[in-house]
């Protein structure tokens, strides 16, 4: 039967030493959450990635180990399921952040048809909720007859 219960969302693993790690793509509330404590990398990695060519988005990639890491670490522990141990990853070494960093944005954006897609169709979707809700405001208020408070 068709149905949200049935779904399986795609993961990736990787293994380290003689563990592994799975990971799946970022959810528009962790992506949130992570904008919203790391804003102002967010502005900085906006701006690198607004000048890429079509597909360059893995160029990025060595720049947010080394200016973000904070962001990248806490980016990989909520992909693992695990927010918590962000400071575990800080230890698993670089080699291994940046397999996971590129793990967890091809599980984000390709859905979408890849990274530029993706947040192209963002900024549509956030665009057009934003210019609908003073229209919805609008709406609702002449609907309702009753005297303001």
């Amino acid at each position: 039967m068709p149905g949200l219960a049935g779904v399986v969302v795609p993961t990736r693993t990787l293994r380290v030493g003689e563990s592994a790690v799975v990971l799946r793509g970022l959810s528009f509330d962790e992506i949130g959450q992570l904008m919203t404590e790391h804003s102002g990398a967010f502005d900085q990695l906006e701006a690198t990635l607004s000048g890429l060519p079509a597909g360059g988005e893995l160029e990025v990639l060595p720049q947010l180990l080394r200016v973000f890491p904070r962001l990248a670490e806490q980016a990989v522990a909520l992909a693992a399921d695990e927010p918590d141990q962000a400071d575990t990853v800080r230890r698993l070494g670089a080699g291994f952040l940046q397999e996971a960093l590129i793990a967890i944005w091809e599980l984000t954006t390709e859905p979408a048809g890849g990274g530029k897609k993706f947040i192209a169709r963002c900024v549509t979707l956030f665009s057009g909720a934003r210019h609908a809700l003073p229209d919805l405001a609008a709406t609702q208020s002449a609907a309702d007859p009753s005297p303001p408070h």
